[in-house]
C-alpha cells in the first residue's frame, strides 16, 4: 500500500500536529495553551481556535530535545534562533513544553523531526497528515453517556482514540460522509456516514467542542476535505472575524450540499 503525502507547494502551512501543551516560564510559572505545528509555522493560542499569542516561522526553531529534569517528566525543550514568548523584554529563546503523557511528548517530537527533514531535505513525512486533531466530547443516549475521545481528520480518514496519542478505537473513510449538521451558536455537531461508526454499530455521531470557535474549527477542517469552497480552514474564529464572515454571508449563513444547520424545534 503507498504512502499518502499531502504536504505540496499548494499548501505551505500543512498541519503536522496541534493540541494542548503545558508552556513554563520563569521559576516554575506555567500555562496550558493550544500549540500548532506546521511545515510553516509555529504558534500558540490562549485556547483551541482562540487568539494567537505567538507565532514563529519553524526555520527558526534550532533543535527540539527530550528534558532530562526528573521533576519534569513528559517534558521536551524547543530552542529557536527568536524570542518566543509574549515579552519582549526577556530572553524566550528556550522553551519548555510539558505533555500529560510520554505518548504525547513524543507525538510532538516526532512532529518537529519531520519539520526539519522538510526544511533540510524537503522530505515529507510518510503519512498521511492531518487537517484537523484535537479532543471532542463524544455523547450517546442522548448524553447519558459522554466521553472525551482525541478525534484526527485527515483527507481519507476521519478517526479517534481513546485520548491524544492513545489507543485507536474506530475510523471511517471521508468519502463516506453523508452529513454534518450543526446549529449555529452551539458547541456540537452531528456527522452522519454510510459506515458505521463507533463499536455500538451507530451510523451517526455528536460531537461536542470546548468552544463555539474550536466548533467552527471542526466544521471549516471537513468542508475542506469534502471540497467545498469555503474561507480558509486557518481562519482565526475570533468573535471580530465571526462577524465578518457573518456580514459577508459566510460560513454558517449557507448551507451547502452534505452540510446543513440543523432543523429548529
Amino acid at each position: 500500500m503507498s504512502n499518502t503525502f499531502v504536504a505540496s507547494s499548494d499548501d505551505p502551512d500543512q498541519l503536522i500536529c496541534e493540541g494542548y501543551l503545558r508552556k513554563y516560564r520563569g521559576l516554575g510559572q506555567s500555562q496550558v495553551r493550544f500549540f500548532r505545528l506546521t511545515l510553516k509555522t509555529l504558534y500558540y493560542f490562549q485556547e483551541d481556535a482562540g487568539e494567537i499569542i505567538v507565532q514563529i516561522p519553524v526555520a527558526d526553531v534550532i533543535s527540539c530535545i527530550d528534558n532530562r529534569d526528573k521533576e519534569k517528566k513528559n517534558h521536551f525543550k524547543i530552542i529557536t534562533s527568536s524570542n518566543f514568548g509574549r515579552t519582549t523584554t526577556a530572553n524566550t529563546r528556550e522553551t519548555i513544553l510539558g505533555a500529560s503523557t510520554d505518548d504525547i511528548k513524543t507525538r510532538w517530537m516526532s512532529g518537529f523531526e519531520e519539520v526539519f527533514a522538510w526544511l533540510k531535505f524537503k522530505v515529507l513525512p510518510r503519512r498521511e497528515l492531518p487537517v484537523a486533531e484535537g479532543m471532542l466530547t463524544k455523547h450517546k443516549d442522548r448524553r447519558a453517556h459522554s466521553k472525551a475521545r482525541f478525534f484526527v481528520l485527515t483527507p481519507t480518514l476521519f478517526s479517534y482514540f481513546e485520548e491524544d496519542a492513545g489507543t485507536f478505537k474506530s475510523s471511517v473513510n471521508v468519502t463516506d460522509l453523508t452529513n454534518l449538521q450543526y446549529e449555529l451558536h452551539a458547541k456540537d455537531f452531528k456527522i452522519r456516514s454510510k459506515q458505521v461508526m463507533t463499536a455500538n454499530g451507530s451510523y451517526d455521531m455528536t460531537l461536542e467542542a470546548e468552544s463555539v470557535a474550536s466548533r467552527n474549527r471542526w466544521l471549516m477542517a471537513f468542508k475542506k476535505v469534502m471540497h467545498i469552497d469555503v474561507a480558509t480552514s486557518h481562519d482565526n474564529f475570533s468573535e471580530a472575524s465571526q462577524a465578518k464572515r457573518k456580514m459577508a454571508g459566510g460560513l454558517h449563513e449557507q448551507p451547502m450540499a452534505g452540510i446543513s444547520p440543523a432543523p429548529r424545534h
